[in-house]
C-alpha cells in the first residue's frame, strides 16, 4: 500500500528534517534548506505549512540568483506517486516562476492521491483493517494550494499562456468535491484565458458550460464533498461518518487524542500544530483559548514568532465572529446602545490587528503580503501617510499590486493629491484582469471619482471627459453599481459646465 510500504508516515523523522531546513534557510544555504524540506515531506508529506516554507524559500533562492534544474531536470527522488510528486515540486521550487514545472507537480500530486484514493477504497472492500479517517494521508489540500499559487505564476509570467488558465480548469474541476471554492477558481482561470484570447470561441463556451455547471450544482447538490463523502457506497463508511459526525462528538474524541499525543511529547511541535488545528475547528472559545495558551507556551520556549502569529490569527477570528453577530443585532434592533457596543468592539478589533500586523511587518520585512494587510489597518485607523508606506512597498508583490494601488489611490485622495490618486486608480485598473468583479468595479468607480475632482480643480476639459467614460463604462457593466446613475449625471454636468454648455 501507498501509506504504508511506498513510504513511511513518521512526523517526528520529518521534524528534524524540517528543523535542519529552517536553520539553513535562515542562514541563506536556500539549496541545503529545499533539500530537507523535500527530505522532511518524504515522512509527512499532507503537511501544507512545510510545503508553504519550501515555496518561500525557493523565492529567495530565486531572489539571490538561483539557478533552474536545466535541460536534464533533476534525479527522480524515488518510484511512489509521492516521490513523483516530491520530484516535480522540487524541480518546481528550483524556477518557481514556470507555470509549466508547477503544473506538472499538480498533476503529479493529483495520481499520488487518486493512487491513494484508489488502495483506500479497496482496503475498505477487502475488509482490511485500515485507518480511512481524517487522520490519513490526503494530499488535496496541497494541490489546491499549489493550483491556487499557479493563478499567480502564470499571470506573473512575462507572456501568460491561455492554454496554462485551461489546464488550471481541468485541475480545480477535479477538486470541487474537495472544495467548493475550487469551482470559483475555475471560473477565474477560464475568464484569464477568455481575456488572454477573447476571439477563441472555445474558450467561451467551456466558460459558459462551467458556470451553468456550477450553477446546478450549487443549488442541487448536498455540498457534502471531499474524499469521504465520496466513499459513502463502501463498505464500513458509516462508521467512519460517525467518528467525525458534526454532532462533536467524533471531534471531542479527536481533540482528546491529538491532546494525549502532544502531552505524550511536548516538546513536538508537529504535535502541537495538530492539535492547535483540531482544537480551533470545534470553534469553541474555551478550546480557541487553549490553543492560544499552547502557541504562546511555544513562543516562549522556542522563541518562534510564528507561534506568537499563529495566536493572534485565532485572536482575530473571534474578534471576525464576534463582530459579525454585533453587527447582525444591530440590523435586527436598529438599537443606539447596540450601535455603540458594536463600534465599540470593531475600535477594539482595529486596534489590535493594528499592534499586529505592526508587529508582523517588523518580524517579516520582505513579505509584502504583511505589508499590505498592514497597509489596511492603516487605511482604516486613518493613518494615511503610513499607509501609503505600506501600500508602496506591497504594489511589488504581483499578487497584490493591482489591490496595492487601489487603496493607494483612496490615501492619494485623502490627502488630496489628486493627480497621484488618478494615476494610482489608472495603475490598478491596467493591472487587473477583470472589469465586471468587486474590484474592477471598485477602481473604475473611485477611479471616475477622482477625475471629476481633478477636472473641477483644474477646470480640466479632459480629466471630466475621462471621468465621464469610466463612468458611462461601469454604467455598462453594472448599472445598479452603487449610485453610478446619479454620478455619471453629475460627471456629465461637469463636462458640459466645462465646455460653456452648462
Amino acid at each position: 500500500m501507498i501509506a504504508k510500504g511506498a513510504f513511511m508516515q513518521d512526523a517526528r523523522k520529518a521534524r528534524r528534517f524540517f528543523e535542519h531546513a529552517e536553520i539553513a534557510s535562515q542562514s541563506r544555504n536556500y539549496d541545503f534548506a529545499m533539500d530537507h524540506y523535500i527530505s522532511g515531506l518524504r515522512f509527512d508529506p499532507d503537511n501544507l505549512k512545510r510545503h508553504q516554507e519550501l515555496r518561500e524559500t525557493a523565492l529567495k533562492r530565486k531572489s539571490t540568483g538561483g539557478k533552474p534544474a536545466g535541460m536534464m531536470g533533476i534525479p527522480k527522488i524515488g518510484d511512489s506517486p509521492v516521490d513523483k510528486m516530491l520530484t516535480a515540486e522540487k524541480e518546481w521550487a528550483m524556477d518557481p516562476s514556470s507555470p509549466k514545472l508547477l503544473l506538472a507537480a499538480i498533476n503529479a500530486g493529483l495520481a499520488a492521491q487518486a493512487k491513494i484514493d484508489e488502495e483506500k477504497l479497496a482496503a475498505d472492500a477487502s475488509g482490511a483493517k485500515t485507518d480511512i479517517t481524517i487522520d490519513m494521508l490526503n494530499l488535496n489540500d496541497v494541490v489546491y494550494w499549489m493550483a491556487k499559487q499557479c493563478l499567480d505564476v502564470i499571470y506573473a509570467s512575462p507572456k501568460p499562456d491561455y492554454r496554462h488558465y485551461m489546464a488550471l480548469v481541468e485541475i480545480f474541476h477535479k477538486l470541487f468535491n474537495h472544495n467548493d471554492e475550487a469551482c470559483d477558481k475555475a471560473i477565474e482561470a477560464n475568464k484569464r484565458a477568455v481575456k488572454l484570447n477573447p476571439d477563441n470561441g472555445d474558450l467561451m463556451m467551456s466558460l459558459k458550460n462551467l458556470e451553468a455547471e456550477i450553477y446546478t450544482r450549487r443549488n442541487t447538490s448536498t455540498k457534502k464533498g471531499g474524499f469521504r463523502d465520496n466513499l459513502l457506497d463502501a463498505k464500513g463508511q458509516a462508521d467512519i461518518q460517525a467518528d467525525i459526525t458534526t454532532s462533536g462528538v467524533g471531534l471531542d474524541n479527536l481533540i482528546d487524542r491529538r491532546r494525549k499525543e502532544y502531552q505524550e511529547d511536548p516538546e513536538n511541535l508537529e504535535m502541537l500544530q495538530k492539535l492547535v488545528e483540531i482544537l480551533i475547528k470545534k470553534e469553541d472559545l474555551d478550546c480557541e483559548k487553549e490553543a492560544i495558551q499552547l502557541l504562546m507556551k511555544a513562543h516562549e520556549q522556542t522563541k518562534e514568532y510564528r507561534h506568537r502569529m499563529r495566536a493572534a490569527d485565532i485572536q482575530m477570528q473571534q474578534f471576525n465572529r464576534v463582530v459579525a453577530e454585533l453587527k447582525k443585532r444591530v440590523e435586527e434592533s436598529q438599537k443606539a446602545e447596540d450601535k455603540e457596543i458594536h463600534n465599540k468592539i470593531r475600535s477594539k478589533q482595529l486596534k489590535f490587528e493594528l499592534e499586529h500586523f505592526t508587529e508582523r511587518a517588523a518580524q517579516y520585512p520582505t513579505d509584502m503580503k504583511v505589508r499590505f494587510e498592514l497597509g489596511k489597518r492603516q487605511w482604516k485607523a486613518q493613518m494615511f501617510d503610513e499607509a501609503i508606506a505600506s501600500f508602496q512597498g506591497a504594489k511589488n508583490d504581483p499578487k497584490s499590486r493591482s489591490e496595492a494601488n487601489y487603496h493607494l489611490g483612496l490615501c492619494y485622495g485623502k490627502k488630496e493629491w489628486l493627480d497621484e490618486s488618478v494615476e494610482a486608480f489608472e495603475a490598478a485598473m491596467d493591472g487587473h484582469q477583470f472589469e465586471d468583479d468587486r474590484l474592477g468595479k471598485e477602481i473604475r468607480y473611485e477611479l471616475m471619482l477622482s477625475l471629476a475632482r481633478a477636472a473641477k480643480a483644474e477646470n480640466s476639459i479632459d480629466k471630466a471627459e475621462k471621468a465621464q467614460k469610466i463612468a458611462s463604462n461601469l454604467l455598462q457593466i453594472d448599472i445598479n453599481y452603487r449610485d453610478i446613475r446619479e454620478k455619471i449625471d453629475v460627471v456629465r454636468g461637469i463636462v458640459k459646465k466645462l465646455k460653456g454648455q452648462g
